[in-house]
């Protein structure tokens, strides 16, 4: 096992700890917790090229409305 930090949105961190909270439950509670995130960031990680993508088109999204934005503007 490793340890590690990492940084996230109050509201992401929550829905996280909820969503583990779930998945515990489901199991009646047999499952620990760092089972339960490891499912859910396994899961998250075979999704990488779908996320890759809604990523890619939000920010494409903000350049072109910054972009519209800029030539309004002059």
């Amino acid at each position: 096992m490793t340890r590690r930090t990492y940084y996230l949105p109050t509201d992401v961190a929550t829905a996280l700890d909820e969503a583990v909270g779930r998945l515990r439950d489901a199991t009646g509670g047999r499952t620990a917790k760092h089972e339960a995130l490891a499912a859910i960031l396994t899961a998250g990680c075979e999704q990488v090229p779908m996320l890759a993508e809604q990523l890619r088109a939000a920010l494409l999204a903000e350049l072109t409305r910054d972009s519209e934005t800029d030539t309004s503007a002059s």
